[in-house]
């Protein structure tokens, strides 16, 4: 398997963090047996495309909870002046 093949298959299957280890395992075990190091790029290559998703999805968790905060302080705050006015 080449690189661009092993890349190209990888995208296409959008693997989770948890399913990118045994494909690299297995990738890593059939190139190693020929002696290049085709197989560390690779994995570098998985690795830094895996980084690049979990950080747009961590960006994403980010500003979601920002906004679950601001809502759960925003209804505190009414919740408050309600009980206040009784």
């Amino acid at each position: 398997m080449t690189l661009a093949a092993s890349r190209t298959g990888h995208r296409a299957g959008r693997a989770q963090a948890g399913d990118v280890d045994p494909d690299l395992r297995s990738l890593a075990a059939e190139q190693a047996e020929t002696g290049t190091l085709n197989w560390l790029a690779t994995v570098g290559l998985l690795y830094q495309e895996q980084q690049l998703r979990n950080q747009r999805l961590a960006h994403r968790l980010t500003r979601l909870f920002a906004t679950l905060a601001v809502v759960t302080t925003g209804q505190s705050l009414l919740w408050i002046v309600a009980i206040g006015v009784r």
